[in-house]
């Protein structure tokens, strides 16, 4: 099954995907401690966590928009991931002058690039994959997104203190940033240099 899937086309879009799963930068249990912990109430991270969830939603919709306008799935996975990693951006500035609010500004917009390319990565491999791969594929990049989610779990019990939540917070962002890469040089430029497109518009 393994090697089934390192020889698919859409490869690296599967790994980048595995690579957001390492992501803590969303309202689970490690941020919203954190959060509590620099003073913001449960109330209020309840409210926050509801306008995250909200934001994955709109994600949907503005992924089909997208890709009317773009016509190339791959085009659309890479806005997606940019825009993921320029909010939480914002939220690393947060991180670094411990301001939970700038935090909050960047993890909840950026709920909307992550459902855009997660959908978009699905679509490429339903277009790309044989149908009889499908099942196999499909099992190794499900092993491999649980493995990445059990990294930033793993940091988390390492490091347990507040004070030194930050760094969890930065393996994440790298690991996002990682994925922006995989996605703009492994998916999207080789389909440029060879004029490939695939799209979801008929």
């Amino acid at each position: 099954d393994i090697r089934v899937y390192i020889f698919q086309k859409e490869l690296w879009a599967g790994v980048a995907l595995a690579f957001l799963y390492c992501n803590v930068m969303t309202f689970g249990g490690l941020l919203m401690a954190y959060l509590n912990s620099c003073g913001l109430t449960w109330e209020v991270i309840g409210l926050c966590q509801g306008a995250s969830n909200f934001a994955g939603l709109l994600g949907t919709c503005i992924f089909a928009l997208l890709q009317r306008f773009l016509k190339d799935v791959r085009a659309t996975a890479l806005c997606g991931i940019c825009w993921q990693f320029m909010l939480l951006s914002v939220s690393m500035f947060g991180v670094l002058m411990k301001n939970p609010w700038f935090i909050i500004v960047g993890v909840i917009p950026s709920r909307i690039g992550l459902w855009i390319y997660a959908i978009a990565s699905t679509q490429l491999f339903q277009q790309t994959v044989p149908e009889k791969e499908r099942g196999k594929v499909g099992g190794v990049q499900t092993s491999l997104n649980s493995l990445f989610q059990t990294i930033p779990l793993i940091l988390g019990m390492i490091y347990s203190d507040v004070d030194d939540y930050w760094k969890v917070l930065v393996t994440s962002y790298l690991s996002v940033g990682t994925a922006v890469s995989m996605v703009l040089f492994g998916v999207y430029l080789p389909c440029r240099k060879s004029n490939l497109s695939y799209s979801t518009v008929d």
